[in-house]
Parts: structure tokens; sequence; C-alpha cells
């Protein structure tokens, strides 16, 4: 009897969640497609609701003002047990959560890890770490340019589109990876080339791994799977990457000519410009990665030490089924104010010693929401403004604009290392 209320308690709650979960809207979540996917009983909506729910109930906010860009969902399923792993990506940072989730026999969840730290077995249980021999698609090819977010941001698909067509001008034959393009298998096959002379990745990752659009691309896959000419830079425009196991396995074990990345955090918003600079100054004016990577790491990004940056502007508006709001920026001697409409562009204001910002405003359907915490001294530089929207029009308070400054006390820090030339080769 207990037994069958307890069943009747599950089915009210599993109702109930539906109904949650159909009047309210998430951060895009997309349950990554498996080959295992198929053969057993657990639909994506299931799954969804199912990590919904219990990240609710651990206090992870998939919803309003939420820190996360999106979410990604893989299932494990193995012969003794069955778990999911939610990668949850940064929306300021190229850094991601991953939670991990036991599932019970009755696909409940029994166990939830938060900032849990991916192991071997977590690529080895994915059916897409069974790769088949890798094969390069085009020998031919010298440059690769990849991003998982390119379709995200606005900054990393003029940086891919950059490095593609300078890389083409300057006599290497280029190819892109983006979005769904940029799956595990793509990386490896094209990672085999024995022309390849550079592959710059932008993204998500951490110490031992990368977030691709199917899955984590780490250590494991890397050492298993990568078999460089040794006469290729890789770079990984990634968080903590340039760590261990991640720096030892791709230097000392796949022996890559050069290898740069992410010592800490990086900012979306100036990293990624940071690397773009470091490509085109090595294709441009065949300038050695050090030194590249020297001037553009105080050109580009606000959080370096003795940054000289410019001043990014970001939208942070959009909530839930909200779409987001205009955000304007007027600095002093501007005519017309700089409009931004969404999270995935910015504004980088590059102001004169006598210029300096005027006026930061959210226009919503009811008015202009004027904000105030921010620097107006002139010549202002290295600053990283997040403007987001607090709205307290349910509790008769009026609506405010929260300014976050994203750059503040933050040290970004980058990573090079290598046993070959400083320079990228012909």
């Amino acid at each position: 009897m207990k037994n069958f209320v307890k069943f009747l308690i599950l089915v009210a709650l599993l109702t109930a969640q539906k109904t949650i979960f159909a009047n309210e809207k998430y951060i895009p979540i997309t349950v990554i497609s498996d080959s295992k996917f198929s053969t057993n009983s657990l639909s994506r909506e299931y799954i969804t609701n199912l990590v919904n729910e219990t990240l609710a109930e651990h206090h992870v906010n998939l919803g309003r003002n939420s820190s996360f860009l999106s979410a990604k969902i893989q299932l494990i399923t193995l012969v003794d047990k069955k778990y999911l792993l939610v990668y949850l990506l940064n929306k300021k940072r190229f850094s991601f959560e991953t939670v991990k989730i036991i599932l019970d026999k009755k696909n409940h969840p029994s166990v939830v890890i938060r900032h849990y730290k991916l192991a071997s077995e977590d690529f080895n249980n994915q059916s897409l770490s069974q790769i088949h021999e890798n094969v390069c698609p085009d020998p031919s090819v010298t440059f690769v340019t990849a991003s998982p977010m390119y379709q995200y941001f606005d900054n990393i698909k003029s940086v891919v589109d950059r490095e593609y067509t300078t890389a083409k001008e300057q006599g290497y034959v280029p190819h892109k990876l983006t979005d769904n393009q940029s799956t595990i298998a793509n990386y490896l096959s094209w990672l085999s080339c024995p022309n390849l002379k550079a592959f710059a990745h932008i993204g998500h990752g951490s110490n031992s791994a990368i977030l691709l659009t199917d899955g984590i691309f780490n250590v494991d896959a890397i050492k298993k799977n990568v078999h460089l000419n040794k006469k290729t830079i890789l770079s990984f425009n990634s968080c903590e990457v340039f760590n261990d196991p991640m720096k030892p396995t791709i230097i000392d074990e796949v022996q890559a000519q050069r290898f740069s990345g992410g010592i800490s955090d990086l900012l979306i918003f100036g990293s990624t410009e940071t690397y773009g600079c470091i490509f085109n100054q090595m294709l441009s004016y065949g300038t050695s990665m050090t030194k590249a990577l020297a001037i553009c790491e105080i050109k580009y990004d606000p959080a370096v030490e003795g940054s000289l940056s410019p001043v990014y502007i970001i939208n942070d508006t959009q909530y839930n089924d909200h779409p987001a709001l205009s955000v304007y920026v007027l600095t002093e001697k501007a005519t017309k104010p700089i409009r931004l409409d969404s999270l995935a562009n910015d504004a980088q204001l590059d102001l004169s010693r006598d210029d300096a910002l005027k006026e930061i405003y959210i226009m919503t359907p009811t008015g202009r929401v004027d904000c105030n915490q921010f620097s107006k001294d002139k010549g202002l530089r290295a600053k990283e403004y997040g403007v987001s929207l607090t709205d307290n029009t349910a509790d008769g308070k009026p609506q405010t604009c929260q300014i976050d400054d994203v750059s503040i006390g933050r040290k970004d820090q980058y990573g090079l290392g290598g046993k070959g030339s400083d320079y990228l080769l012909r």
C-alpha cells in the first residue's frame, strides 16, 4: 500500500512538473545526441524536465538572471548504472560548470554532485568516444579556425571569419568548423591533417577538457587519438586549459609546436579579441607568438594587469521568455548613442583622453531606465560593464538598471609553451 501511495505522489509530481515547465522558459537546454540515445526509454522532454526540477531543488538558476548562457545534457548509459552530465556554460567567461546526476533504477535522481570534476570514465563512457580511425578530410588544409560558440556571439563570429580570410590572403589553405560542425570526430579528423600549421579554437573549457557541440573533448581523447605532425600550433581560447593535465598532454605527449590557452578564467569579451589579434599579428606580420601575445593581451583584455583595452559594454537584459531590451550608450563627444540589442553584440569604446561615458540607459516598453553605476572618468580604459534590468514592479517599485563591473578584481592570465618554433610556419 505504501508503495502504491508513493507511486501516486510521484505521478502527481511529474504531472505538476510538466505543467510548470510548460509555462516557464529557461536558458536554452540541449540534450546531446548520442548513438545510445535511441536504445533507452528516456525522452528528451523527460530529461530536460528532470534536470530543470533537480537543479532548481539544488538552487541552480536556469531561469531569470541566470549566470549561465545555455546548458548541454549528456546521458551516459552503462550496464549497471545511468547518469546525466549537465554542462552549464557561463555567459560572460569561457568556463563551464558540470553537474552529475546519478539516476536510480526508475530513472529518478538519486545523487546530485555540483561542481563535478570530469573523470576519465566520463569520456570513455560516451559512445562518441568510440571514434573510428581519424582520416584527414583534406590534406591540403594548413589552417583551421573553429568554435562551437560561433552563432552565439558576434565577436567570436568576427574573429573566426577574419582568421579564415587573413589565412587565405597570406597563402594558407584555411578551413572553418563552426557550431554543429564543432564535433569531437571533426576535431580529431582535422587535427590529423599532415600539413596543418595551426588549429585555433574558441569556446568553453577547463583544465582537463574543452566542450564541443556533442560532448567533452578531454585529455584522454587527445592522448588516445590526436597525432600531430609536430609542426602545428594549437590555440585553445578557453578557461584554465593551460594547467595540468591539459598543458602537459598537449606540450609533452602530443608535442604541439606551440600551445596557448587560458591559465585563469577568461572573459568572453576581451579574450576573444586578444586571440584574434594574436593570429592577425602572426599571419599578417610574421610576429612571433610570444610577442603577439604580449601585444594583444594588453591591447584587448580589460582584466590583464596593465591593460589598455577599450571599455566593453554588454547587454545582459534577456531573461526567460522576454527578449533582450535595447541598451543605449552615449559618450560626451558622440552625436548619437550606440544601440545594443542582445548579449551577442557589445560596444567597444576606445575613448580619447578628452572623452568619457555620458549616459547608459535601457529602453523598456514603459519607458527609459537610466543607469548610474559607471565611471565617467575621461579617457577611461580597461573596463567591462554588464547592463541588466531589475524588475521590481510586482512589489510596487520602479524598474532599475544594474551595472556589473565584470572586469573588477580579476586577473586574466594566458599561457604559452612548447618546444617548437615560436613562429607560424609556412
